[in-house]
C-alpha cells in the first residue's frame, strides 16, 4: 500500500484532498508521512506545481470547501489532476463515477 511506497521510493511531498478517512491505512499512511518529513499538503483547485524538466501539474479538484452530505464524500473530493509536459497533457481523475 501507500505507507510501503514512502518507505521504498523518494517521496517530495504528499498532496491530499483534506476529506477525513477513517481507516487504519490512512492512519498508517499519515504517520509514514509524518516519520520520513514528507509534508502533506491540502489540494485545491487552481494549484499549481513545477516538477522539474519541464513538467507542471494543475491541480483542477477539489474545490474549496469541500463536499459534505454527498452520497460518497471521500469519493466525491477526490483530487483531479493535470500533468503537462510541453504540447502534451494528461489527466489523472481520482475516482470517476
Amino acid at each position: 500500500g501507500l505507507p510501503e511506497v514512502i518507505d521504498e521510493m523518494p517521496v517530495r511531498m504528499i498532496l491530499d484532498s483534506g476529506q477525513f478517512c477513517p481507516t487504519s491505512t490512512c492512519e498508517r499512511f499519515a504517520a509514514t508521512a509524518k516519520k520520513r518529513n514528507v509534508p502533506t499538503i491540502q489540494a485545491r483547485a487552481g494549484q499549481m506545481f513545477n516538477l522539474g524538466a519541464g513538467v507542471h501539474a494543475e491541480v483542477l479538484h477539489p474545490d474549496q470547501p469541500l463536499l459534505v452530505g454527498t452520497e460518497n464524500d471521500l469519493n466525491n473530493s477526490s483530487i483531479v489532476i493535470r500533468l503537462t509536459h510541453g504540447r502534451v497533457s494528461f489527466l489523472f481523475t481520482g475516482d470517476l463515477q
